[in-house]
């Protein structure tokens, strides 16, 4: 990986990891909540950072990259965890694929 994109795959990561705990600790109860009615709840924020880290394979990266899954608006835990992994390890495969003439 180009030492120039170390320190945002850091970001990717750590976000990854803060995540994946608030996932765990919320429970399937709770990937619905939303603090007020007119903002999205859990789990569509998850989704939503899932759906970043291949927005940002898919700008630095030297390939197309590209969700392959719908926004479910009724995500199970797992599902949730399993894009998120999906999202990041794709990030990490296009990041370690530049070079600098990309």
């Amino acid at each position: 990986m180009l030492s120039v994109l170390i320190p945002v795959f850091q970001q990717l990561d750590e976000t990854y990891e803060a995540v994946r705990i608030s996932i765990e600790l919320a429970g399937r109860d709770r990937l619905g909540w939303k603090p007020a009615d007119d903002v999205p709840t859990f789990a569509m924020i998850v989704e939503h950072i899932a759906s970043a880290n291949l927005t940002y394979a898919a700008v630095i990266g030297p390939v197309d990259v590209r969700r392959k899954w719908e926004l479910d608006p009724f995500p199970s835990k797992e599902w949730l965890l399993d894009r998120l992994q999906e999202s990041l390890a794709t990030a990490q495969e296009t990041f370690e694929q530049l070079t600098d003439e990309n």
